[in-house]
């Protein structure tokens, strides 16, 4: 959730606690540097990904924009003007030195943020005092850009049965979600690179890694059983491709294997914001290998057969699974070389006919 503000009320039945509030972010700095001309540089990865300190400055702009520019009387972000929307892209332009490609995304991430502020005001400030109605009159002070009117459109809305049951199913799939990250406003990008820099690469880091890594506490302990259970599937499978014992390219990659359910359309799962299937799945790690690149995978392929055959040279190396790899390796290398041979010999075939026929 992009913003988690604390309730607000100001009656004298609420506990002091409860009168206790972050407020709105208003980044001031951004505004004024805007003013004198000045706009903060936005750096992004190689799927297109903003990060980086202009990174996070832009994401929470986009959230205070899709906030104060959009009324939350709308019922969805598609029926919001376009006229808005292009105030907030205006704003962002203003601002920061972003890609003049990434309008789409930047619309996106303020339509995801203002749903977000939607469903905070909603849970909040609304739904705790559903019962208690003289609550729900004034709007939350530190609010300023909501007009009352707009408050009490927006509470009525909030309390009829419709919504209610819109709210009630919501809330059922939500639990539905097994894997809650901690990544806080972090973000895959970041954390990404905060791993290269660790590590010291430029090279991307397997979403599967991402996946683990953003769920993790800083005692790297996991949130639920269920996720430590995917976690160490993940370990079991890198160790098993690096062996040469799996396979995992493309849409089913180790992340998508140790969660066990396909990749559906929209985000992917383990990248992050403003990631597609095109763009993650056609980066070079999955662009179509090369011959050398083929060759070099069944070298390594029979390399590891060779280490499997030596193994059991030693009984006290003998492996069953192994051994039942190895057979099925065995099967599948000699139908290969058969289908070889036949097309070969019809190839051979085909070619004396060619040069009969040239012949006469």
């Amino acid at each position: 959730m992009d913003a988690e503000e604390e309730n607000h009320a100001t009656e004298d039945d609420l506990s002091s606690d409860e009168k206790k509030g972050r407020g709105p972010t208003l980044m001031s700095d951004i505004i004024h540097g805007r003013s004198k001309g000045a706009r903060m540089e936005v750096t992004y990865n190689n799927k297109g990904q903003p990060i980086g300190l202009g990174g996070k400055r832009l994401a929470t702009f986009i959230g205070v924009m899709a906030r104060t520019t959009i009324p939350i009387t709308y019922d969805s972000w598609p029926d919001v003007k376009d006229s808005l929307k292009q105030m907030i892209w205006s704003m962002v332009q203003k601002s920061f030195i972003v890609d003049p490609r990434s309008k789409k995304d930047v619309l996106s991430s303020a339509g995801r943020k203002w749903k977000s502020f939607k469903s905070t005001l909603t849970t909040k400030y609304v739904l705790r005092y559903k019962d208690r109605r003289s609550l729900l009159k004034k709007k939350p002070e530190e609010y300023e850009f909501i007009t009352q009117p707009q408050w009490e459109a927006f509470v009525k809305s909030r309390l009829t049965p419709e919504f209610s049951e819109k709210h009630e199913d919501h809330s059922r799939r939500r639990a539905l979600h097994e894997y809650d990250h901690r990544m806080s406003r972090k973000g895959y990008a970041n954390l990404e690179e905060e791993l290269k820099l660790e590590l010291g690469t430029e090279e991307d880091i397997d979403r599967a890694i991402l996946w683990k890594k953003g769920r993790v506490d800083k005692e790297g302990n996991y949130l639920s059983e269920t996720t430590t259970q995917r976690a160490e599937k993940i370990d079991a499978l890198t160790k098993e491709v690096q062996e040469g014992i799996v396979s995992a390219v493309g849409r089913n990659d180790i992340l998508t294997q140790a969660l066990e359910t396909p990749e559906q359309p929209g985000r992917v799962r383990g990248a992050g914001t403003f990631v597609t299937h095109k763009v993650y799945f056609n980066t070079s790690r999955y662009k179509p290998a090369t011959k050398t690149e083929m060759l070099e995978r069944q070298l390594e392929l029979m390399q590891n057969q060779i280490n499997m055959f030596a193994s059991l040279l030693d009984p006290d190396k003998l492996d069953p699974a192994k051994l039942s790899i190895m057979q099925e390796m065995f099967r599948s290398n000699n139908a290969s070389e058969k289908a070889s041979c036949s097309v070969d010999k019809e190839k051979n075939e085909s070619s004396k006919e060619e040069v009969s026929r040239m012949h006469y």
